[in-house]
């Protein structure tokens, strides 16, 4: 965090944002800033394609080691109630409420869960429970999120090891996971604040993220670290039988996966974030067309960033019109703005640094 903001100015900043959200429907990224003095920063999307910094606020915890490629340490809840992010080098999640003009209300933790350098998060749809694995300790919490946006441990659970990037069904009955590195997801069976291991299943490849489909049927998995073409994997759930890979362009080592609501609801866009390989000019979002029945993925075209050398997480932005788009988190501290029209090319529009990091891997977006 290279200034702190005063109260006064940040509750000021984030009530102009909820009064400009609610005229224009404008998009929004927040981001993980990963620092030894961790923070947040939080972003509007331009017509431009650009970026302007709404806010940056600290969470006084420690991550400077990343995380996953594909694993999102930063969450917003339905009508951004709360905000948070976790901090991997100190195991705790920062929380902070609308209520009181974003302040932050708290630290989270506990003793028995480390986090290290990836503590990847979910939020169910209501958002009154939060999942965070703990890489260090494997291990998936679940907690309670309260009223004042406050966290309470309901449970946690042992797990295999580098449990990566999460999704919870639509039905709100299962939590799916994918272990990095292992050729293996996982799920577990959601009552309350419980869950019910259900076991391991293999995959036809390693596989780092995972995106499912509105009638959770289908689940798209990205491959990333010992993959180093686009290929992502399908799946038909619940039990990720039928796995089939497919191979979708040029682009290097394909770890993150967003759809289009579009393609969610069975016919769109898919987005691909392509780790690249440590060098400017290989990372960059792949463009292929889905369909869901019969399942078909076909691949559009490829475009490399101008200055990533890793691509982290993708998050799409629903409201841009002409096929939508998507954000990038990108490796020296950059955002991405890639948009796509609707036969799924997609175009870098914009290239935005975030001036607290340089060392973006993930990113949440939000549309109010």
């Amino acid at each position: 965090m290279k200034r702190l903001i005063s109260t006064v100015i940040l509750t000021a900043a984030w009530l102009a944002l909820c009064a400009a959200a609610g005229a224009q429907s404008q998009s929004y990224v927040l981001t993980n800033n990963v620092n030894t003095r961790n923070s947040a920063t939080l972003f509007r999307l331009n017509s431009d394609g650009s970026l302007s910094e709404v806010q940056s606020f600290s969470t006084n915890g420690e991550a400077v080691e990343g995380g996953y490629y594909a694993g999102a340490t930063q969450l917003i809840s339905p009508g951004g109630a709360c905000v948070f992010v976790a901090d991997g080098d100190s195991n705790d999640i920062a929380a902070f409420s609308k209520a009181i003009g974003y302040r932050r209300v708290g630290r989270y933790w506990n003793r028995a869960l480390l986090g290290a350098s990836n503590m990847p998060m979910v939020l169910n749809s209501s958002g009154t429970v939060l999942y965070a694995a703990y890489e260090f300790s494997s291990n998936l919490a679940v907690w309670a999120v309260n009223p004042d946006c406050s966290l309470t441990l309901a449970n946690y659970y042992d797990t295999e090891a580098y449990l990566g990037d999460m999704a919870i069904t639509h039905d709100g009955s299962t939590l799916l996971c994918v272990y990095v590195l292992a050729n293996e997801v996982g799920s577990f069976a959601i009552s309350g604040s419980t869950l019910t291991n259900n076991g391991t299943f293999s995959t036809v490849a390693e596989v780092t993220s995972i995106a499912l489909t509105n009638d959770d049927k289908i689940a798209i998995m990205g491959t990333g670290y010992l993959s180093f073409t686009s290929t992502v994997v399908t799946a038909s759930l619940p039990g990720f039988t039928n796995q089939q890979k497919w191979t979708l362009g040029p682009g290097y080592s394909a770890a993150s996966i967003a759809l289009s609501p579009e393609a969610a609801a069975g016919v769109g866009c898919i987005y691909i974030g392509n780790t690249g390989s440590g060098s400017a000019g290989k990372s960059g979002v792949t463009g292929a067309a889905f369909a869901e029945s019969p399942l078909t993925l076909t691949y559009i075209n490829n475009v490399v960033s101008r200055v990533a050398t890793y691509i982290g997480n993708v998050a799409t932005i629903s409201n841009t019109g002409e096929g939508g788009g998507v954000y990038a988190a990108e490796v020296p501290g950059y955002i991405g703005v890639y948009t796509a029209d609707p036969s799924c090319n997609v175009t870098l529009e914009k290239e935005t640094a975030d001036p607290y990091s340089t060392f973006i891997l993930s990113l949440t977006s939000w549309t109010p």
